[in-house]
């Protein structure tokens, strides 16, 4: 109840995904307005992702006879993917229902009598059949629980920058090549974008400042490029999580701007006498090779972990 900081319309779901919102709250319960509602009270905001396309909508009413919930489309699509997955919007209302809660899988795309709007049956994940335990879903809960979770990925990550550092093959050093791994870079490229507005900037501060530590140097120059990934890549993407073809593009420029700008700062400190010649075919060019090459690896590893949850959702 209220006790516990429950508020009406918050989100509610069981293993599965959402079940409902609360409807009413006192001091030590609440009542919850289920999702199979035949005239639920609110409408609740939507989107659908439908493979590079991203639908909103609103959930209108459960048809009991056929098991499936109703969505008024509020854009045209072309073509339904097979299985496109249903989300919370979290447009509209007070916030207070949070983006990318899980609902069901698309089945059915109807066309009403009126020849211009659209109707989308859903298929809901949630079980009701054994509903012994539900969690009540806060938005400050979810994206702070994410961030933490992204902090830890990204130490990872950039401790596997160290020991590949330090055990790259002794040949490679005799040519007087330097190879420097981006694995951290990496990940944060495929991670930024699944985080909402209030966090990402803190998500890319606090990876300046970690990535400036261990490489001491700037923490300013590298805090201020970390938060121009989050930009561009939210402002460009199209998604949040991103094909192999864009994430690897998105990679190759990511590092191809860090050393540009680590060269830049070393020529302009007097840090390296180095020509851009020189630069290019002993450092940025073995670097790029190299990153692209364990690319893969990262990229699979992210794939199958999922570890964003199981949402694909661009979020603003």
């Amino acid at each position: 109840g209220s006790l516990n900081n429950v508020q009406e319309g918050m989100a509610v779901c069981d293993s599965k995904g959402m079940i409902g919102v609360v409807s009413h709250v006192t001091e030590i319960s609440s009542t919850v307005s289920l999702l199979t509602s035949e005239n639920p009270s609110n409408q609740i905001p939507v989107m659908i992702i439908n493979g590079d396309q991203t639908i909103y909508g609103l959930l209108k009413n459960y048809d009991v006879n056929k098991k499936v919930l109703n969505i008024t489309l509020l854009s045209g699509i072309d073509k339904l993917e097979k299985n496109a997955k249903v989300y919370t919007s979290g447009l509209g209302g007070d916030g207070k229902c949070p983006k990318g809660i899980y609902i069901g899988k698309a089945k059915k795309l109807v066309t009403q009598s009126d020849g211009t709007t659209m109707t989308l049956t859903v298929k809901m994940a949630a079980q009701f059949k054994d509903l012994s335990y539900v969690s009540v879903v806060k938005r400050s809960m979810v994206m702070k629980n994410k961030l933490v979770r992204y902090l830890i990925i990204m130490f990872i990550s950039f401790v596997i920058d160290s020991i590949l550092r330090f055990y790259l093959p002794s040949s490679i050093l005799k040519l007087n090549l330097t190879i420097v791994p981006y694995v951290g870079v990496m990940m944060f490229d495929l991670l930024t974008n699944t985080i909402d507005e209030d966090h990402r900037y803190i998500f890319a501060g606090i990876c300046g400042i970690y990535f400036s530590v261990i490489y001491g140097n700037s923490i300013f120059v590298y805090v201020l490029l970390f938060f121009m990934y989050s930009f561009f890549e939210k402002r460009y993407m199209k998604k949040a999580v991103m094909t192999y073809f864009e994430a690897i593009v998105i990679v190759v420029l990511t590092i191809f701007v860090q050393e540009s700008v680590l060269y830049s700062l070393m020529w302009i400190t007097n840090t390296t006498q180095l020509v851009i010649t020189t630069f290019l075919i002993k450092r940025l060019l073995p670097t790029l090779l190299f990153n692209i090459v364990i690319f893969n690896g990262v990229y699979f590893i992210h794939d199958k972990l999922k570890f964003e949850g199981d949402i694909d959702v661009y979020f603003s």
